[in-house]
């Protein structure tokens, strides 16, 4: 959603721009956001936002980042990046991700510090979400030669952290891992073998109406318009 591009803007500049410093204000990070949203002018009207609509995006944005101020003390908080866009290729796969920040801690460990603007999963799927943000460890030993300690997850919702440790017996499982599904989904392109695979997760999926497995028609998409609604 938008709301949730805001606010990584307002934290990068938070933490990424001399020309604001760090402080712990609420005010000042929200000040922050209105200069992220008035430099986002024409993208909230491309998306289709009236003034009602954009009021209730920037107080939304507002409240996430007042959530925020809650988990973590900017004082405390060491970044060395943010929004570190890596790329590495690795046996022929091109491999790309944005780290929301990279942080370094006393001892000189190396943090993943991922935002999510929505609420926590349910304890069962912790391990899932946690996959995207060892792919980021994956890329940092690749690309920066280091290998982050800890990978940590900011949900913002409801204020919840989810961190856990890496190591390199982790990094190896899970490069091994990205290996195994590129390769699957080349033979899948090769044998234009693209069934579908129906779980409790198709209920969120935006394309369900057109899904065959629940009668509908994937000519019948219209890409404008999912990625409109997504946005909002």
């Amino acid at each position: 959603m938008f709301k949730g591009t805001l606010v990584h803007r307002a934290l990068q500049k938070f933490y990424g721009v001399e020309d604001y410093g760090v402080s712990t204000d609420k005010s000042d990070l929200e000040m922050i956001l209105d200069d992220v949203v008035l430099d986002s002018t024409d993208e909230i009207v491309k998306i289709g936002f009236d003034e009602h609509g954009k009021n209730d995006l920037v107080e939304g944005a507002k409240f996430l980042l007042r959530q925020y101020l809650e988990m973590e003390s900017p004082e405390s908080v060491n970044p060395v990046g943010v929004e570190l866009q890596l790329e590495t290729e690795i046996d022929g796969v091109l491999l790309r991700g944005i780290i929301d920040r990279l942080d370094i801690d006393s001892d000189g460990n190396f943090i993943v510090v991922d935002y999510k603007t929505g609420k926590s999963p349910k304890e069962n799927l912790e391990s899932e979400r946690l996959q995207g943000v060892k792919f980021y460890g994956l890329l940092c030993e690749e690309v920066l030669g280091i290998r982050p300690r800890e990978v940590r997850l900011l949900y913002l919702g409801d204020k919840v952290t989810i961190s856990t440790e890496l190591s390199g017996s982790i990094i190896k499982s899970f490069k091994l891992r990205t290996k195994a599904v590129w390769h699957a989904i080349s033979r899948a392109c090769e044998m234009e073998d693209f069934r579908p695979h129906p779980s409790p997760k198709c209920s969120w999926c935006y394309f369900s109406n057109f899904c065959p497995t629940t009668g509908g028609d994937p000519e019948q998409v219209n890409l404008t318009d999912l990625v409109i609604n997504h946005a909002r």
